[in-house]
């Protein structure tokens, strides 16, 4: 058994490499660009293939050289890359997408596990305000390029899904925080990462912003629940941490660094969705969170101070 993961060397695939190697598995990081450098350590332990998503005949040699029979899908342009290249956005994330679904339909392959996002519900507001819990059932009304991609790309893989006969899993990612995460939209990565390494963190949003975070071994986690799952009652999954403000991961780095200097801006709210359901993932995937905030921010500062030395 052989697990491919696109954008494996990046900050959520190396998580997830991490963890298919200590489950025993020799998987395949797939990578316009592979960043060596994280995965040193467990380099003998892995496949580095350097390849483009867009190319789907040499993303299908690649299954076939090394025996894939599982696909974990992670490469994409996110939020900011997507608003400033919305024409590259529609490239990578709408064919490169399904490129992968292609293959595993002609290739016959066994799963693919992918990244979908909570932004394929869009504004709070649409659903009657932030105090509202979302789950699955929701209708997706997104509000940028990035939502807009996903919401496609679920819409394709039910298809191959009901058409084909593949298994094909979205997990619906709340903001996922941890070490090497850069250009969040909540900007979990400046409040975090700057204390850690003695810096200021300035933050250009009000410290009462919520959101849904979970932090990135919790996600990597439930890839690893979705792909080994026998045939689930349903493919899309909302997959989260909990629901916090700024403010409140601003107090969690304040406990363990209490030298830390954080500073917001009184912006407007986002008003973006922040309550999401997890019970489908809990009752068909066994999912739930290991991570407390307080514990995921510890954790995370101590990744990166390690690093640092």
């Amino acid at each position: 058994m052989t697990t491919l993961v696109t954008g494996g060397s990046g900050f959520l695939g190396l998580s997830i490499v991490r963890n298919l190697v200590e489950d025993g598995e020799k998987p395949v990081v797939y990578d316009l660009m592979p960043n060596l450098a994280p995965i040193r350590g467990i380099s003998e332990k892995i496949k580095v293939v350097r390849g483009n998503i867009l190319d789907l005949p040499h993303l299908m040699r690649t299954i076939k050289e090394h025996d894939v029979d599982k696909v974990i899908h992670l490469v994409y342009y996110g939020d900011f890359a997507s608003r400033k290249n919305p024409y590259g956005a529609v490239g990578i994330n709408l064919v490169g997408t399904t490129n992968v679904f292609e293959a595993t339909r002609i290739l016959d392959l066994e799963k693919v596990v992918w990244a979908s996002s909570g932004a394929v519900y869009g504004p709070a507001a649409y659903y009657g305000g932030q105090s509202v819990m979302i789950d699955e059932e929701k209708p997706t009304k997104p509000d940028s390029m990035y939502g807009a991609c996903k919401v496609m790309n679920e819409f394709t893989g039910q298809f191959y899904c009901s058409e084909y006969g593949l298994d094909i899993i979205a997990l619906r990612l709340t903001s996922v925080y941890g070490a090497g995460r850069y250009h969040s939209v909540y900007y979990t990565d400046e409040i975090i990462e700057n204390p850690a390494k003695g810096k200021p963190a300035k933050v250009p949003l009000s410290p009462a912003e919520e959101h849904d975070f979970i932090y990135v071994k919790d996600a990597a986690r439930a890839f690893l629940l979705a792909l080994r799952v026998k045939k689930p009652k349903h493919n899309i999954f909302n997959i989260g941490g909990g629901t916090y403000t700024l403010r409140d991961i601003a107090d969690c780095v304040k406990g363990a660094l209490p030298e830390a200097v954080i500073d917001f801006e009184d912006r407007p709210l986002m008003g973006r969705v922040s309550r999401f359901s997890i019970e489908r993932a809990r009752r068909e995937l066994g999912f739930e969170r290991k991570y407390s905030l307080k514990d995921g921010v510890r954790d995370m500062i101590q990744t990166i101070k390690s690093s640092s030395h």
